[in-house]
């Protein structure tokens, strides 16, 4: 999906592309996870009143929002979730713990992202994507969109890398596994000259999608993670990484399974 409520809707829940009312008749990972013994707490960059997720958020056993304006003008950055993460991993460790962190991302506007510090991409005129973007007719106001979007992309990277830093140092002796996603992607002068969300564009919904994880992790068979994926169905991968086994769970549809079938197979 190209925007967030549809997109977590069926990533986080039963729900699906083909039945996107199920998220109403099963529970979102979060009540599974809790069901079976995780405690979970929820850090957020996000507005605190953002539809249906914010809902699942206060469901955890700790939720914490640091966003205090909204998604597309906040001056907020993922940096900034750095302080916040680190006393939520102090203190007594649970049994079972799961850490959900919603980034801000790469919402628009884009020059937004990384704080006052500029990015590397700020300056950019005649690298090789500006020149692709002037002869492909975009406009300018695209081409300092992309430069924008470009450096909030690295920024955003930077802040994920630190917060993994974090929890990799408070958490040295348990295994830790870290499944990172984007609820929905944007185009800017890909494909067209607009930038923005975008339904129409295979940029406003093709999303990365990887698991990191430390060295007490068992390890898992690399080559599921280059077979195509459906993020209508992550909830069953994240099911299996929590070591679930609900009557809401369905090997066929879990990437990590050895009996995934891929979209367009079944």
């Amino acid at each position: 999906q190209a925007f967030t409520l549809p997109s977590l809707r069926t990533a986080l829940t039963p729900a699906t592309d083909e039945h996107r009312d199920d998220w109403l008749q099963g529970p979102d990972v979060v009540l599974l996870a809790k069901a079976a013994g995780y405690h979970v707490t929820w850090l957020s960059n996000q507005p605190v009143s953002e539809g249906w997720f914010a809902s699942m958020a206060r469901s955890a056993d700790r939720s914490v929002f640091i966003n205090k304006g909204n998604w597309r003008d906040s001056s907020a950055t993922d940096h900034d979730l750095l302080p916040a993460l680190e006393p939520l991993l102090a203190g007594a460790v649970p049994e079972r713990e799961l850490l959900v962190v919603h980034l801000l991302g790469q919402h628009f506007h884009y020059a937004l992202r990384c704080g006052k510090q500029a990015g590397p991409y700020t300056d950019a005129r005649d690298d090789a994507v500006m020149k692709a973007m002037a002869a492909q007719g975009r406009s300018a106001s695209v081409r300092q969109s992309r430069n924008d979007y470009d450096n909030a992309t690295y920024c955003g990277a930077r802040s994920v890398a630190q917060l993994l830093e974090v929890v990799a140092q408070a958490r040295p002796d348990r295994a830790v596994r870290a499944l990172y996603f984007s609820d929905h992607g944007q185009e800017v002068g890909h494909f067209r000259d607009f930038s923005g969300h975008s339904e129409q564009d295979e940029s406003g919904y093709t999303v990365p999608l990887w698991i990191w994880s430390n060295r007490l992790a068992p390890a898992l068979d690399s080559t599921t993670l280059n077979r195509p994926i459906r993020l209508d169905t992550l909830d069953q991968a994240l099911q299996h990484l929590l070591g679930l086994r609900s009557r809401w769970y369905d090997a066929p549809q879990d990437f990590l399974s050895a009996q995934y079938i891929p979209p367009g197979v079944r």
